[in-house]
């Protein structure tokens, strides 16, 4: 099981970015970090699978939408 925790960064130019850190649920017990980042076109949430997969694994996970994707701002397209 793990925590998720979603938050909104700013870029430098004022841009919302989406993220989302999963974390498992014992830090002491994780065996580090991934940084999963998603194609062209796609959003961080299609890889909800992936980072389950990690944190059953023991991995907390941080996943973003790129600017322009997803949650974030940003011109489509």
């Amino acid at each position: 099981m793990a925590t998720v925790v979603e938050q909104v960064l700013r870029a430098s130019d004022g841009t919302p970015l989406h993220v989302a850190d999963s974390m498992v649920n014992a830090p002491s017990a994780a065996r580090g970090g991934v940084v999963l980042m998603h194609g062209l076109g796609e959003h961080s949430g299609r890889y909800a699978h992936v980072v389950r997969f990690f944190n059953d694994c023991g991995w907390s996970v941080r996943v973003y939408d790129h600017r322009g994707h997803g949650r974030s701002g940003g011109s489509r397209g």
